[in-house]
């Protein structure tokens, strides 16, 4: 059986920097062809997720590139990397740190529209998360949402 290891002098790089090694991961072989949508402007933005190992040699490459991104931490062992043009990126950016879970209604509407998602299925996410924010806020100051007075909801009117 072949020896498939590698020391770091031997290993093979493709012509965009990354080693042979690094492209068998499927999620850098994903990765790689966000990369490609984005360099035949089919994509103005690009999300990727992918393991926190990968964050140097896709750095590298982004630069090669020349994309803006972003990383974001998921965890200890995954990473968000946001890419593309630089006014998509900015936006991002103005974000913060935040996880994407924690993301408001309209930074998530904002998003999911820069990404290509579907119009109408982001304005039916957006007003869905928006009602779900709403009664929340009703419920964490106990009002129950009749004829509300708390400054909480005085400012937008909701009840």
């Amino acid at each position: 059986m072949e020896d498939l290891s590698r020391t770091a002098d031997q290993q093979q790089h493709h012509d965009d920097g990354l080693s042979c090694d690094v492209l068998r991961h499927p999620a850098m072989a994903v990765f790689v062809h966000h990369c490609y949508e984005f360099r035949r402007g089919l994509r103005n933005l690009v999300l990727h997720t992918a393991p926190a190992e990968f964050r140097e040699p896709m750095r590298k490459h982004l630069e090669r590139l020349g994309a803006a991104y972003v990383f974001q931490d998921i965890n200890r062992h995954r990473i968000n990397v946001f890419f593309g043009l630089e006014p998509h990126v900015s936006v991002i950016r103005s974000f913060g740190t935040r996880t994407l879970s924690d993301y408001s209604p309209e930074q998530d509407f904002l998003l999911g529209t820069m990404l290509g998602y579907d119009g109408a299925q982001q304005c039916r996410r957006y007003l869905q998360r928006k009602q779900a924010a709403q009664s929340s806020q009703h419920q964490a100051c106990a009002c129950g949402g009749r004829h509300c007075a708390c400054a909480a909801h005085a400012r937008d009117g909701s009840d």
